[in-house]
């Protein structure tokens, strides 16, 4: 742009360009264009990772939600009567 001052684009491709000639080459832009796109699939990998830990944990809270259910239903008083044998709930 013209004033002096290097912006985090001018710096990044200053960095690509290791011989120092003052621009880029085509296989400097084939890499710059090949690590943007490997980091776009690592952040979609990131995505599907991060989307399946969040169905693991909703799985394990409705887990543990049944068995605060069921601890609770099997906590209740049971009697059973001697003559017939059957269990009652109270």
């Amino acid at each position: 742009d013209g004033d002096g001052v290097l912006d985090d684009v001018e710096i990044a491709m200053m960095k690509r360009d290791k011989e120092g000639r003052g621009h880029l080459t085509n296989e400097d832009i084939y890499n710059i264009v090949a690590d943007q796109l490997n980091a776009r699939h690592d952040v979609n990998n990131l995505r599907k990772a991060i989307a399946g830990l969040v169905c693991f944990v909703f799985i394990l809270a409705l887990s543990n939600l049944g068995t605060s259910m069921a601890s609770a239903i099997l906590s209740k008083e049971t009697h059973a009567d001697q003559d017939s044998g059957t269990l009652t709930i109270i």
